[in-house]
């Protein structure tokens, strides 16, 4: 149970409770046994917290992406169908990705979503869920936060800091939206983020063509 908390930690599965009821069931199963001898019903409760481990670890690794092991599409989707309460919905595109993959290949294409993904996990997982939703396309949903500002700037920095020690790491350009339901449509939320997205990635990019 130990390894399965750690899992549904890694993979950003917020429901230990289904955990927690699983081994309060195999405690109130054991102790029946030792109350009533004759009930023999330890190896039946081990077997029926054994099936409900297996559904649990088919439904988190159902919402995973193969390559990055953050959330997928599906996830991401489901979850924006079924928010009740105001968020902030981050999304981040690697500049000029395919040639990248063109120039440097696909092993480095690889290496660089490793990166990015784990600096978007190591920054923002803590405030809400991580996801990857298209080739190099990530998102965050914020379901808890203070300055979205501060965390962009803590996340840019520490790509910036890597790429002193690998000069091909490209540029990250991030745009966020709220998202409030009941009061805007969540197309239009996605919308302002991706507008907002590209607004920031011509600016940084005019940004450093100057310097140059």
């Amino acid at each position: 149970f130990k390894k399965m908390f750690e899992f549904s930690k890694y993979y950003q599965n917020r429901d230990v409770i289904v955990l927690l009821v699983i081994v309060v069931f195999i405690m109130i199963g054991v102790s029946i046994q030792f109350i009533v001898p004759s009930a023999k019903v330890t190896w039946l409760t081990i077997g029926i917290s054994s099936i409900f481990i297996y559904f649990y670890y088919n439904q988190i690794t159902m919402y995973v992406d193969y390559l990055t092991k953050l959330l997928n599409q599906r996830s991401y989707k489901t979850y924006l169908e079924n928010v009740s309460f105001r968020v902030v919905i981050l999304l981040f595109d690697i500049d000029n990705f395919k040639s990248i993959n063109d120039n440097l290949g696909h092993i480095f294409g690889d290496t660089v979503l490793s990166i990015v993904d784990k600096t978007i996990k190591e920054v923002y997982s803590n405030y809400g869920y991580c996801y990857r939703i298209g080739g190099d396309e990530f998102c965050v949903i914020l379901t808890k936060y203070d300055s979205v500002k501060e965390l962009n700037d803590v996340f840019i920095d520490k790509l910036d800091k890597m790429r002193q020690s690998e000069p091909n790491l490209p540029y990250v350009s991030v745009g966020s939206a709220y998202f409030e339901p009941g009061y805007q449509d969540i197309s239009d939320a996605i919308k302002s983020a991706d507008e907002n997205l590209y607004l920031q990635k011509s600016k940084l990019k005019s940004e450093r063509e100057s310097k140059t």
